[in-house]
């Protein structure tokens, strides 16, 4: 039974001096729905160690209960104050062997792993602190987090012990295990800090169990539908393109290959696409796939049904060409589909030759290239020397527009009309040229 009120003790009572008085405050029960810590029988300014004072101290707890929980808050006990400190929180860190000592059992390294977050502040008075989290820290069942608070100095981190008299005729127990508490020498300033284990058998001091919690709030699991694998083929010689439904409420896919049916599956791609154009297939293997999605709060959906493709080698298409001058066939050749094929050099050094009629350079079918000539004959005279159809063509632009690209006309009228006319261009520059100069000599005559 409770009564609002207040207790009286005398300042004349002996019993006072005694022992630390210690004050709660009392969360709602329904703060969290998850208080993950060792502490057992924890006496505040009780004896301690002085060989497990440090500037750093973890302890380790493995997810347990609801299958998504959020990280809401940790908590650490310390009498001292004035003391900065930094929590580091990690996801699944890894194992070791314990430096400097016989242990040979690998044990946690707990500021390994991935790093959720980092929390700073500095103590104002002794007791418990609970910080809380700001960040969205999603964790799993299953996940193992460690909780590393250091300090700036060296700082007494409270701590449960396997046994403490904590009365007359009284005895309150406390079961330490390996890879639950650890402390370090090293603090806040320290890259890297060697961690032990305060189970280790035979090191100095004693078994304790530090006095840092987290808590947890369970979250409601979010069913998000199963994406359907809706192609999965073939596209190139090593190369399969996979395509999926989309899923509402949906941010994201992962996308899991194998070359067994029931086993074996590796994450191929991860993102927001409905696709993925896989490019490390090998010819005459077999691939399965299948996708799941994946919500805001990384829920998972439940795998696709699976899909396989079986990678073959391209049957490679050839293509027949001939090259001819002429009537007269002066190469064949058998080119690779998409390959070029080769123009003889011999036909492409003659003096008249102008241009192949046809490109050659991506060949997807059977094809007659044929070489084309300048046109420089007429009338038995070879006019090569002194005349080109396309710059004739492309200079006289009335020319160009009576016989479009035809040739043979051009160098008719070139040979009729178009020499004539040069003769008389040529007659009236000498004319302008051989005025121009007498009129230099007169006018130097007339100066002197």
């Amino acid at each position: 039974m409770m009564f609002d009120g207040y207790t009286w003790i005398s300042y004349c009572d002996l019993s006072i001096n005694a022992k630390n008085a210690t004050v709660y405050e009392i969360a709602p029960k329904n703060t969290y729905d998850n208080n993950y810590q060792y502490d057992g029988s924890t006496t505040f300014g009780g004896s301690y160690s002085p060989y497990m004072v440090g500037q750093s101290y973890a302890n380790i707890f493995k997810v347990s209960g609801n299958e998504r929980q959020q990280l809401s808050a940790v908590s650490f006990a310390t009498r001292d104050v004035q003391r900065n400190y930094e929590i580091n929180i990690y996801k699944n860190p890894t194992k070791t062997k314990q430096p400097n000592t016989s242990d040979t059992t690998p044990r946690y390294n707990p500021d390994s792993g991935q790093l959720l977050t980092t929390i700073k502040g500095t103590t104002s008075y002794a007791g418990y602190y609970t910080v809380g989290i700001s960040d969205d820290i999603m964790l799993s069942a299953g996940d193992v987090i460690s909780i590393v608070v250091s300090f700036d100095t060296n700082t007494i981190m409270e701590n449960s012990i396997s046994e403490q008299y904590v009365g007359v005729g009284a005895d309150s127990v406390n079961v330490t295990d390996d890879d639950q508490s650890f402390f370090s020498k090293q603090g806040m300033s320290s890259e890297s800090k060697t961690f032990y284990d305060t189970n280790i058998p035979g090191y100095k001091g004693i078994n304790v169990n530090y006095c840092i919690k987290a808590f947890t709030n369970d979250i409601e699991i979010e069913d998000v539908e199963t994406p359907v694998l809706q192609k999965v083929e073939q596209t190139g010689t090593n190369k399969a393109d996979i395509t999926w439904s989309t899923v509402d409420g949906a941010i994201g896919y992962e996308l899991y290959r194998s070359e067994k049916s029931d086993s074996g599956y590796s994450l191929v791609y991860k993102g927001n696409a409905n696709s993925y154009s896989d490019q490390t297939v090998s010819s005459g293997k077999i691939y399965y796939y299948k996708v799941v999605a994946y919500n805001v709060n990384n829920v998972l959906s439940e795998a696709s049904a699976v899909k396989s493709v079986q990678i073959t080698a391209p049957v490679v298409k050839s293509y027949t060409v001939k090259f001819m001058k002429g009537s007269t066939v002066v190469s064949t050749q058998k080119v690779n589909e998409g390959d070029a094929a080769v123009a003889p050099v011999t036909i492409e050094n003659e003096k008249n030759f102008r241009r192949w009629d046809k490109d050659f350079s991506n060949i997807t079918s059977d094809l007659v290239v044929n070489a084309e000539y300048k046109v420089t004959e007429y009338n038995g005279v070879d006019y090569s020397d002194v005349f080109d159809a396309e710059y004739y063509l492309d200079t006289y632009a009335d020319l160009k527009a009576a016989y479009g690209e035809d040739e043979e006309k051009a160098l008719w009228h070139f040979a009729n009309y178009g020499i004539d006319e040069a003769v008389r261009e040529i007659k009236h520059l000498m004319y302008i040229h051989i005025r121009e100069n007498m009129q230099i000599c007169r006018l130097h005559m007339e100066i002197i």
